[in-house]
């Protein structure tokens, strides 16, 4: 990867996590990551966070830079974990890749659950991928947008065959399911021949808030 070729957005609202905020300082107080870095910002986004990631998009093709790298707000990641991705990333072998993170309500698992690339049951249900023999690079199906790493000649290349105003990123049923703008995304890099794989060793965390609450005196 050449100097000043990486753009860092992370879509986010009022809930910002100390953790993620750290993750960014870490890694910019880091001299191969620094180097790497043309822009490094963050972007307000509303409840439609398809739209967020489509703008985003649209301000880093304005740019120089060759490669985005989406983290959301509630992420947490090392220097190391990011240099890793940095490391594997290819514009034409692994043009798309996402880390391993475990997804809320999912148990451990990948999050937005990454599928194996032969894919689903007979049933059509999704075949997870297994958190106790991943390793490395592995070709999925989807991946979660809670980091991912894409060149930005897939941008280009679905700017060219989807239309205005979601050309990547969009809200739409995918296998009877609506699993989210980042699978979206993923079948339509997919369906474009492009591949799409998760860095089963970088394992980030994924900081979820919880309520805790009494049960009612005498039981009800």
């Amino acid at each position: 990867m050449r100097e000043r070729d990486l753009d860092i957005y992370w879509p986010t609202s009022a809930y910002q996590t100390a953790q993620m905020a750290q993750s960014i300082v870490d890694a910019l107080r880091t001299k191969r990551v620094r180097r790497r870095v043309n822009r490094c910002d963050a972007w307000l986004s509303g409840p439609q966070l398809a739209n967020t990631r489509n703008s985003i998009v649209r301000e880093f093709l304005a740019g120089p830079a060759r490669w985005l790298l989406q983290v959301d707000s509630d992420m947490a990641f090392t220097p190391d974990e990011l240099l890793m991705l940095l490391d594997a990333c290819d514009p034409i072998r692994v043009p798309v890749l996402g880390a391993f993170a475990l997804g809320s309500g999912q148990g451990f698992g990948p999050e937005v659950t990454p599928l194996v690339e032969a894919g689903h049951l007979a049933d059509g249900s999704p075949v997870p991928l297994d958190h106790r023999e991943a390793h490395g690079l592995v070709s999925v199906d989807y991946v979660g947008a809670g980091m991912l790493l894409v060149h930005r000649r897939v941008f280009q290349r679905l700017a060219e065959t989807y239309q205005e105003p979601c050309p990547w990123f969009a809200d739409e049923p995918l296998n009877g399911r609506n699993d989210g703008e980042d699978w979206t995304f993923c079948h339509r890099v997919r369906a474009l021949g492009i591949p799409v794989h998760v860095h089963a060793d970088v394992r980030v965390r994924h900081m979820k808030m919880v309520a805790l609450q009494l049960p009612p005196v005498g039981g009800g």
